[in-house]
């Protein structure tokens, strides 16, 4: 019997997987793929030996690109979609609570009917009910409801290295978001079921916790012991993350293993038969799955924990590898997308990697006693496999984390015995007992507080900023496999029949590392990109000679309920991008949609120069942001007109606007302050406007400074009080960019878009577009929009 014959789920698996991922790749060219790549299977497997594996493997591929299809196609067809933008009334019923807290309740709609109308509708709403005015849920699972508000379809990625919401909640099978007030909102029924019942338990354990446990303490019980990190605060998030354990929130084959050996020594020592105790035991892990939302990791945890149990009732061994790749197919069989979450991603190559990667390591360890050698081998082998992942999702990595997690892993692995036994004897034993366990459960999660407190303060505990290709990638998990191949018994590569990866993988790896470096030092086109901030200004040129200039940052702050594009959109399209270092920041001028995301930034990103205008100085918000400049020994230089700051003979930014003398003009209108920039590069100019409004164009028409440029970022977001037409003659744009979101100004003003559409000049909204990069030679231009295809456009 061959090494596929004993692990037949192994390369069914992998053939599923690559046909959802080609899938996915090929979209719409899907049918016409699929007939060429089955003549071409059949012209491979004419005459072989083994014909009927590489059938099973070809209609697992073939199922793969199937299913997925037809999953996408319908959630993207469904009749929801019809209603986007307006007001509805719906009625459903509700399947889960995501979130509840004072300011707003988050359900899971089923939905029934939309407007009356008896339509046959697939899928679900993410209905967000604001105003709530205290703690207490006012619906739970099963309700039927009734709800007026507004449908709208989520947002998808609408920066490079963004954030995709739109996937994220089809992955849910969600396909519009309801939004509506808690008057809006009637109970018209309930519906009653064992899986409701579950539910309600879920949301009452809720309440159990909050009244043991202090806040805090709560929200972490709930973390870890059950994924549910609504409520965490964010400092302890970040905590977490800094300093490596914040997979402890996934849950994952660590919580169900925890919980398996918990029951099943319960169960041995009252006594009970093997068979049954088995039963009993996956019982309970059925529970815990469901109870816990049913997440992928938790899942593939439950279905291994499951055939691990099935083969004792059975009275049969099971095949780690094997169970691991039945799971994942039987995911992947009901939900395709979710080879694409990265909870998903994360579990079962964590899981893999300590299957495949304990004993080697143990091995290399050999010197240590068992009790540190074990745990030790566990994180290395987990975190190994994991890097790429996390700094792909996070751009981080913590290397303070495999001290950390030997630390906390043992406490974890008491605070979900606990946790789970509390919640779970709450239903037969009255609260005062619970009581007794509490200061217990306490003490555990406070330390657990405190450690990672600790060890998120090691300076340079962390790697940021690294993203993984996908070529990189590959090369990483091939050289892992190269190293540990070496300290098996018998290597993985000769037990699946493959050519030793030593030698020529370490080819590979060189030559790919050299050609890399080499392409540092080649010049690469001029790129301009205007981040879809919404209503803001967010701008980052990078030049041929790999200089990287910011031009403000966009909002951030309380004032946006947290929201900082520093954070969430600037310094995740950097890290995608390989950009580590800023050589400068440009402050147009001080208002806070223009450096509000400055600050993160600064915090996480090395920066060489702050450059503004003098009157900057003057600004309260600048003010608090100077703090930051002095903490890290960032200088600032103002700059006026007359200024050239200069990377190369041919590529340079002219300071055409403010001076002393226009300023006076400005009076207390600090838009009238901000900075006007002519970028040059060989035979393409740029002309950055900031928020400057109609009298500071008209000082500088009456300067003749020559304003001629391919493309003009349009100023104070489309405003009709910039942009006069005499001025867009001036400039005689080609393209346009206009930094806009959701705004009640009435931005871009009509009038200003058919003033450039009597130019002739394109124009680009990142409200429409998503992020807009301009990318030229010197000579040509191309412009790349988020939301649609990259189009070539020839300048004249």
């Amino acid at each position: 019997m061959t090494y596929y014959d004993y692990r037949p789920m192994i390369g069914m698996t992998i053939a599923y997987i690559a046909g959802i991922i080609v899938s996915n790749l090929l979209n719409h060219l899907f049918m016409e793929t699929a007939v060429l790549l089955f003549l071409l299977f059949i012209l491979m497997i004419a005459g072989r030996k083994h014909w009927r594996r590489g059938l099973i493997i070809w209609i697992c591929f073939c199922l793969g690109m199937t299913l997925y299809q037809w999953e996408i196609k319908g959630l993207l067809e469904n009749k929801m979609i019809s209603y986007n933008n307006e007001n509805v009334e719906v009625q459903g019923r509700i399947m889960d609570v995501s979130h509840h807290s004072l300011e707003k309740s988050i359900y899971k709609l089923k939905v029934y009917q939309i407007n009356g109308e008896n339509k046959k509708i697939k899928g679900y709403l993410q209905v967000s009910v604001y105003n709530q005015d205290d703690h207490k849920t006012l619906y739970d699972y099963g309700d039927i409801i009734c709800i007026k508000g507004k449908l709208q379809t989520p947002s998808g990625k609408r920066n490079p290295g963004g954030f995709d919401y739109r996937k994220y909640l089809l992955r849910q099978r969600i396909v519009a978001c309801l939004f509506s007030g808690q008057s809006n909102i009637k109970k018209m029924g309930e519906k009653s079921s064992a899986l409701g019942k579950i539910f309600l338990f879920k949301q009452n354990r809720e309440r159990i916790i909050r009244k043991l446990l202090p806040f805090e303490e709560g929200a972490l019980l709930n973390g870890i012991v059950f994924g549910e990190r609504s409520e965490i605060p964010v400092d302890i998030l970040e905590n977490f993350k800094s300093s490596g354990i914040f997979h402890l929130f996934a849950i994952s084959g660590f919580h169900v293993g925890v919980l398996l050996s918990f029951f099943y020594f319960i169960t041995v020592q009252a006594g009970v038969r093997p068979r049954a105790r088995a039963l009993l035991t996956m019982m309970i892990i059925i529970f815990y799955v469901i109870m816990t939302g049913g997440y992928p990791s938790v899942l593939r945890a439950g279905l291994m924990g499951i055939l691990v149990l099935g083969g004792i009732i059975l009275e049969r061994d099971t095949e780690i590898v094997n169970s691991i790749c039945c799971a994942a197919f039987f995911i992947l069989l009901f939900q395709p997308q979710q080879l694409f979450d990265i909870g998903f991603q994360l579990s079962f190559v964590a899981t893999l990697g300590i299957v495949l990667l304990v004993s080697p390591l143990q091995k290399c360890f050999c010197f240590l006693p068992q009790w540190l050698r074990i745990p030790l081998s566990v994180t290395l082998a987990a975190q190994s496999v994991t890097l790429p992942l996390m700094m792909i999702y996070f751009h981080q990595f913590s290397l303070i984390g495999l001290i950390a997690n030997l630390i906390v892993v043992p406490m974890v692995s008491l605070v979900v015995y606990l946790g789970f036994m509390l919640v779970f004897i709450s239903i037969f034993v009255p609260f005062f007992i619970l009581k007794i366990f509490a200061p217990y459960l306490w003490l555990l999660l406070k330390g657990i507080i405190i450690i990672s407190d600790i060890f998120a303060s090691f300076p340079y505990g962390q790697i940021k900023g690294l993203c993984f290709s996908g070529w990189e990638i590959i090369l990483y998990y091939a050289f892992l496999m190269a190293i540990f191949d070496r300290w098996q018994e018998k290597p993985w590569t000769d037990k699946m029949g493959c050519p030793p990866l030593n030698k020529w993988l370490l080819a590979i790896i060189i030559a790919s590392i050299s050609i890399k470096s080499i392409m540092l030092f080649i010049p690469q086109p001029l790129k301009i990109t205007v981040l879809d901030v919404g209503q803001g200004d967010s701008i980052i040129i990078e030049t041929p000679k790999h200089h990287h200039i910011l031009l403000d940052g966009g909002s951030g702050g309380e004032e946006h309920q947290g929201f900082d594009t520093g954070e969430r959109i600037i310094v995740p399209y950097l890290y995608s991008q390989h950009i580590h270092t800023l050589d400068a920041i440009i402050v147009s001028h001080p208002h806070e949609d223009h450096i509000g995301g400055l600050s993160y930034v600064l915090q996480e990103i090395p920066v060489g120069v702050v450059m503004g205008a003098a009157e900057n100085l003057k600004s309260d918000l600048f003010y608090e942001m100077s703090g930051i400049l002095k903490e890290k020994g960032v200088s600032y230089k103002a700059i006026g007109q007359g200024n050239r700051i200069q990377w190369s003979s041919d590529m340079y930014l002219d300071v055409l606007y403010p001076n002393e003398n226009s300023l006076k003009i400005a009076g207390d209108n600090i838009n009238n302050h901000s900075l006007v920039l002519k970028l040059h590069y060989k035979n393409i100019t740029c002309l950055l406007t900031g928020d400057m409004e109609r009298e500071a164009e008209e000082y500088l028409l009456k300067s003749h400074v020559d304003l001629t440029s391919d493309i003009l970022k349009v100023a104070h977001h489309g405003s009709d009080s910039s942009s006069t037409l005499k001025f867009l003659q001036a400039v005689k744009p080609q393209f346009s960019a206009i930094s806009v979101g959701e705004n009640n100004f009435g931005h871009p003003s009509d009038e200003v878009i058919k003033r450039l559409r009597s130019l002739n000049c394109k124009i680009f909204l990142t409200q429409v577009d998503g992020g807009i990069t301009f990318v030229s030679d010197g000579e040509n231009i191309i412009v790349k929009r988020m939301i649609s295809r990259a189009y070539p456009i020839p300048s004249n």
